[in-house]
């Protein structure tokens, strides 16, 4: 059964050709949600065809594929976390160190008990699990980006009005530098 190692190694390949394409649009167009609405979208389809189980053989192994694609989201979600914490350095610091272990532990934790061998190929705990965890994770980046649009809000809000309010953040204070040398 050699095909057994192609559809992880596709997985692999998928993720890469995603990652690369994912964060290219990001950089190039600045719409962080429509990457990230993708690439739910496509996890969660893949993981409600594999929940289910009974479908014809072609889609079952696009759908390991899909419910493989989560490549993109660290790189989207550790640099949307710099953006949100970017005026404070030490509130960026634990918050990306509370993100890697974090996703550290679960990842380990789901491979161990979720996903244990014996079940293969359906996986039928693990796959549950998984749609539970992508539906929290679909909330989730909705709560984030509403705070971030109500954060910016009342920036914008700050910035036209009188500028004195204390709970609004300013924007960078550009400060020049003048080198004078000695006579």
């Amino acid at each position: 059964m050699p095909q057994v190692n192609n559809i992880p190694t596709s997985i692999n390949g998928f993720n890469i050709i995603m990652v690369l394409l994912l964060n290219t649009y990001i950089d190039t167009t600045g719409c962080r949600m429509n990457a990230v609405a993708l690439n739910l979208a496509i996890l969660l389809f893949g993981t409600i065809c594999l929940v289910a189980w009974d479908i014809p053989l072609g889609l079952k192994i696009a759908s390991y594929m899909f419910a493989g694609l989560d490549g993109p989201l660290s790189p989207i979600f550790y640099s949307w976390a710099n953006i949100l914490t970017t005026g404070d350095a030490q509130v960026r610091a634990l918050t990306l160190a509370i993100m890697n272990s974090c996703g550290a532990a679960l990842t380990t934790v789901i491979q161990q008990f979720l996903y244990p061998v014996t079940a293969a190929p359906k996986f039928s705990k693990g796959f549950r699990a998984s749609l539970g965890f992508l539906v929290g994770m679909c909330v989730w980046v909705v709560v984030v980006r509403l705070f971030e649009m109500r954060a910016l809000a009342r920036r914008q809000a700050g910035l036209g009005g009188s500028g004195n309010d204390e709970g609004s953040e300013q924007g960078p204070t550009i400060v020049g530098v003048v080198a004078e040398g000695k006579v």
